[in-house]
């Protein structure tokens, strides 16, 4: 059953000698001084476009206590059955506060506290502050321990270290120049995947990791039919894990092991269908080598005089300068010999054809979302139903979305009680990873595919920061345009459960953005090794697997003794840490789960 904003308190729940409050709960005393019975009228301000709920009639001259619900602020408003008095707008309870209102036939007070709430992120605050003190005591001892001072203090207790200092260290300043540059490309390889680990395991760094891991394979000559073969077998776990946790969560909460009652899609099924096209794609379509692959440059064979002659003259320079022309450099020439200015966007056009079946994809997305017709409903429908817009369309929670799954999975099947339900007070299951929302997911896949690809085909971290931030500013252009830069309006508004194209487009717009942050913070300026992310990365499926099956299971977490946002808090931190903390042991020993 949906919860309302605000019930009358029938169990004494809000005695003064014995407050029994849950999360998100409140006491409020209406204080009626009319000579008339009145009513109590409220509304929820998520609900948009919702008409008010008749909450309880006020007897004359009496006092009444509800329970009011904090999560949101709320409308209120009285009436004596034939005029509305007294509307207060956007009142904001807070938890466990005690509130008073005095009303009569001929209007009301102003909203009173009688006691005073807790702070509602007191606890969001101290856990905020902590972390923050815990991570610059972290990078202070990092920079001690990586400081000249220490090395050189560490020194004098070794043996034969003047012996060293005479002989000097270990360089690559004296190699050859191709194994000079082989040891610095190991370097860069190694700081580059530094921050990349950080993200993973979500749909957006997936596909970074995937376009590093695919031209790695292929340029080691794996076949592309073998490495389809791995990609087939990874989707099909991932589906098969997911549909195996749901049935494990059914039997928690249902006590039920049918399969007429299981719930088909879910987190890791979305992740598994949407690496499949992905990944597939890539396979297929991806070049071995370093955007366009090239044997033999002949200089000669460039068209343009002039052009040839700066080309000779830059040849010669690296021939007189290194003692050999490197391949990279015949590389680059011939590339800026092929393609001129549009250099610039080798890491667009190596994958043209691929984001030619990705914006095929999103176009099929929108023509189904908005060119659908779903019986009794508009087309084009993005609401949740039940009662927004004022009861208009109770029965079309999702739209085209929701009807695509209905359709193919049944009700049975379906995710019984999506965020809608609560506010809206729907009827009709909707699952947020259904199977239209796959489409747009993929698009956030190449997404971070293309910031993959930006990682492989430029060495310097200004082309790639400017390149990240380039991305990360037109797909949030993008999403603004949709969405009208608003919460919920514009021609496609930013909707995650219905995984709009708007909020695929932000999203990955903030990931570009993230990535750009982390990627100077810890790989070019060093200042966090970012190891803790590291340790959860490397065993990802094996936290998530384990989180959704000890949840609520001691040690991981329990029963709430009070029933607080701070207790609740301290315990997905406590459970997260113990995570963390096993998958560093795991590291240490060479364990990883992987699929």
């Amino acid at each position: 059953m949906a919860i309302p904003v605000i019930v009358l308190d029938t169990k004494g729940r809000c005695n003064n000698s014995n407050l029994d409050l849950s999360m998100d709960e409140a006491c409020f005393d209406v204080r009626s001084n009319a000579l008339d019975p009145l009513t109590i009228w409220s509304l929820s301000t998520e609900c948009e476009k919702c008409s008010y709920i008749e909450s309880s009639s006020i007897p004359p001259v009496e006092t009444q206590t509800f329970i009011v619900n904090t999560k949101f602020p709320v409308h209120l408003y009285f009436s004596d059955g034939t005029y509305n008095h007294c509307y207060e707008r956007n009142i904001h309870f807070q938890e466990y506060g005690r509130y008073g209102w005095n009303i009569s036939s001929d209007g009301c007070s102003d909203i009173y506290n009688i006691e005073r709430p807790q702070l509602p992120y007191l606890s969001l605050v101290v856990v905020f502050f902590t972390f923050f003190i815990l991570t610059l005591l972290s990078w202070v001892a990092m920079r001690i321990l990586r400081s000249e001072w220490l090395a050189n203090l560490k020194q004098r207790n070794v043996p034969f270290s003047e012996l060293e200092s005479d002989l000097g260290t270990p360089s690559t300043d004296g190699a050859a120049p191709m194994v000079r540059s082989e040891l610095l490309a190991v370097r860069r390889e190694k700081t580059r995947m530094r921050s990349l680990d950080v993200f993973r395991g979500f749909l957006w760094i997936m596909g970074v990791s995937m376009a590093l891991s695919l031209r790695s394979q292929l340029r080691s000559s794996v076949s592309r039919w073998k490495l389809f073969k791995k990609v087939l077998c990874r989707s099909i776990i991932l589906v098969a894990l997911g549909i195996l946790l749901n049935s494990i969560a059914n039997a928690k909460h249902t006590k039920s092991t049918s399969l007429a009652s299981l719930r088909l899609p879910g987190v890791l099924q979305r992740i598994g269908l949407s690496y499949f096209i992905v990944a597939t794609l890539e396979t297929l379509l991806m070049k071995r080598e370093f955007f366009f692959e090239i044997s033999v440059f002949d200089p000669t064979k460039v068209p343009s005089e002039m052009a040839r002659a700066i080309i000779e003259a830059v040849l010669y320079f690296i021939l007189r300068n290194t003692g050999r022309l490197l391949p990279l450099s015949l590389t680059l020439m011939s590339c800026c010999v092929q393609y001129g200015p549009w250099l610039v966007l080798q890491d667009v056009l190596e994958s043209w054809l691929q984001w030619l079946v990705i914006l095929g994809l999103v176009a099929a997305h929108t023509c189904l979302t908005f060119l659908l017709p779903v019986e009794g409903c508009p087309t084009g429908y993005l609401g949740p139903g039940g009662r927004y817009n004022y009861s208009s369309h109770p029965n079309c929670t999702g739209g085209a979305a929701g009807y695509i799954d209905r359709m193919v999975f049944r009700n049975e099947h379906l995710y019984q009680k999506p965020t809608c339900y609560e506010i809206y007070q729907t009827t009709l299951p909707y699952d947020p990873e259904g199977l239209l929302g796959t489409l747009t997911s993929i698009l956030m896949v190449y997404l971070g595919v293309q910031a993959g690809r930006i990682t492989l085909c430029y060495h310097y971290a200004y082309s790639r920061v400017v390149r990240w931030m380039t991305w990360a500013v037109i797909t949030g252009l993008l999403a603004g345009g949709l969405s009208d830069f608003s919460r919920s309006d514009g021609v496609v508004p930013v909707n995650k459960n219905l995984w709009s194209v708007s909020y695929v487009l932000a999203t990955a717009s903030l990931a570009f953005l993230l990535q750009c942050i982390l990627y100077i913070w810890v790989d070019v300026k060093r200042w966090m090794s970012c190891h803790l992310f590291r340790f959860a990365g490397m065993n990802a499926i094996l936290l998530y697997v384990g989180h959704e099956l000890t949840h609520g299971v001691f040690p991981w977490g329990w029963q709430p003794y009070y029933h607080t946002h701070t207790e609740h808090l301290l315990m997905a931190l406590w459970g997260s840490c113990l995570w963390v903390f096993i998958a560093f042991v795991l590291f240490k020993r060479n364990i990883f789960l992987t699929i």
